[in-house]
């Protein structure tokens, strides 16, 4: 034992133990002053020590940091405008909310019947399928950016009833009404015509960050009860197929071919999640394919069933395949509503360099008109321009379904390129265009946007804030082509020939009489000529 001689204290000082770090032998001892100015001994070092090894120690094995991770939870700053689109409203699917929300329990019933029937169908004992996931455990736990506080049966049990339900429920989903057994679990599992208010609530919830299950998960199953990996696939696709999102939603484009068979290729390039397998497709829908130009009346059948929703306008049901009744398709979606153009003119009276984005409005007031398809920019003769944006449906999930994306993307923005975040772009790009309701009317004219959800002044408020916490690099794509829009509208001739037609080209009678005036003037000159030569 070693003494240890402090100044001002009792010669004899506290006998404290040598504790050996890293193999060298070290005595120490902590003295504090009291309220009374005299010192004390303190904790010796050695336990502060010993408790500072305990603490780190290698990580658990039951979870460690890996490149594998694919689900995360949303970012804060994310959530702060309108946390509600991220978080389950009907029912939860994974670890992270797992028992977390009593107003969600009443769906566990439903869990238990999904498992029930898949149990049914393939004549197995529910300890067998449990155990075909707990294989998996290790590559289940890589794909979450959190540690998840449950054993491997928990954790396999909970799996297996979230994947049965999202799997039975995108049957019954893909049935039509006449081919729905009425006999099928309950009211959540049965087709009517959207007649459950839960229906749209859960293909809400199946599309949100925090509520993904890896995909490799579905598979298994679907493998268990079809025999190959290439069969399972090929069912999961045709699943999915019947689902709007899955057939370009919220743009205005349906998937190049069959769309069961694009699907069936992009599950096979393994994506982590059903958000995932969403995002590669739209990625690529937006970065090689050209948007073509439809009603979004035409884009809701892809393959799947039709539905009639008699023209009632329902909050939920927007993301499924539904044709309109005739009278409705007669409807014009693009003139519902037009801005007091009184209020100010489109065209601005000269170019500003220094503005940091430019409106729809403005654009169009310097001669850009606008029309859907794949973004590019067309210069044309005497001022004016062409520019060509994605067509987009604005419904009442369009916002959450885009939240929960560009969550995605702004999780995987360390480990992935620019390109790959391209969604995030495009509607960062409609934020720039987007001020006011005249340029929600100038795009809505041109059947950039389609307005299904009420006012322009809506979908303002919509994307002033859908970006709100992303973080944002240049695309080259978008990039060249809004900076050939940008040297249009700094262009003074551009300007002024947008202001002459504007005034002057926009009325029968002005175009009438700069019709005489050139027929006089040509004929006057026609006329001097013949005199001269006379």
């Amino acid at each position: 034992m070693a003494e240890l001689d402090i100044p001002g204290c009792d010669s004899k000082a506290k006998e404290i133990p040598i504790v050996e770090v890293n193999g060298i032998g070290r005595t120490l001892e902590i003295a504090e002053v009291n309220d009374e100015g005299k010192t004390q001994s303190s904790a010796s070092v050695g336990s502060w020590l010993i408790q500072v090894k305990s603490t780190f120690n290698p990580p658990s094995k039951m979870w460690q940091v890996s490149r594998k991770v694919c689900i995360y939870r949303v970012i804060k700053r994310m959530m702060v405008s309108n946390p509600e689109n991220y978080a389950p409203f009907v029912i939860s699917f994974g670890p992270y909310h797992h028992q977390k929300h009593p107003q969600l329990f009443t769906m566990n019933q439903y869990k238990l019947e999904a498992i029930h029937r898949m149990l049914t169908r393939l004549k197995i004992e529910v300890t067998s399928l449990i155990g075909d996931i707990q294989r998996l455990e290790s590559k289940i736990r890589e794909c979450y950016a959190e540690p998840i506080e449950m054993d491997g049966e928990t954790l396999s049990l909970m799996l297996a009833m979230d994947t049965c339900f999202i799997l039975e429920f995108l049957k019954s989903f893909a049935l039509t009404r006449d081919d729905s057994d009425t006999d099928c679990f309950s009211l959540v599992f049965q087709n009517r015509d959207f007649e459950n208010s839960m229906f749209g609530g859960i293909l809400d919830d199946i599309m949100k960050l925090e509520n993904q299950i890896p995909l490799f998960i579905l598979i298994e199953l679907l493998q268990l009860e079809f025999g190959t990996r290439t069969l399972a696939i090929a069912q999961l696709a045709a699943l999915l197929s019947t689902y709007k999102v899955f057939c370009g939603f919220p743009f205005s484009s349906s998937l190049p071919g069959n769309a069961e068979l694009t699907l069936k290729k992009y599950i096979e390039k393994d994506p982590c999640h059903l958000l995932d397998l969403y995002r590669m497709m739209i990625k690529n829908l937006l970065s090689h394919s050209n948007l073509e130009s439809a009603s979004p009346v035409e884009q809701y059948s892809c393959n799947g069933p039709t539905h009639n929703i008699n023209g009632k306008r329902r909050r939920y049901g927007r993301w499924i395949n539904m044709t309109l009744p005739g009278w409705m398709q007669k409807l014009s979606f693009i003139d519902i509503s037009s801005p007091d153009e009184s209020r100010s003119t489109l065209c601005p009276k000269s170019p500003d360099d220094s503005r940091s984005t430019l409106t729809a409005e403005l654009l169009h007031g310097a001669g850009i008109k606008f029309q859907p398809g794949k973004i590019g920019f067309e210069k044309r003769r005497f001022g004016s321009s062409l520019l060509s944006l994605p067509q987009i449906q604005v419904w009442d999930n369009t916002e959450t379904l885009l939240r929960n994306l560009m969550a995605y993307e702004e999780c995987q923005r360390c480990s992935w390129s620019p390109q790959e975040t391209i969604i995030s772009h495009y509607v960062h790009l409609f934020k720039d265009l987007i001020d006011s309701d005249k340029d929600v009317y100038l795009l809505r004219k041109s059947q950039v946007i389609w307005n299904f959800v009420g006012s322009d002044e809506d979908i303002v408020r919509m994307f002033n804030h859908l970006t709100d916490g992303i973080t944002f690099h240049s695309i080259q794509e978008i990039e060249v082509v809004m900076k050939e829009a940008r040297e249009h509208y700094n262009s003074l001739w551009n300007v002024w020939m947008s202001q002459f037609k504007k005034e002057h080209c926009s009325k029968p009678w002005y175009i009438l009489s700069l019709v005489v005036a050139t027929l006089i003037l040509g004929m006057t000159a026609v006329q001097c000529i013949y005199s001269v030569k006379k």
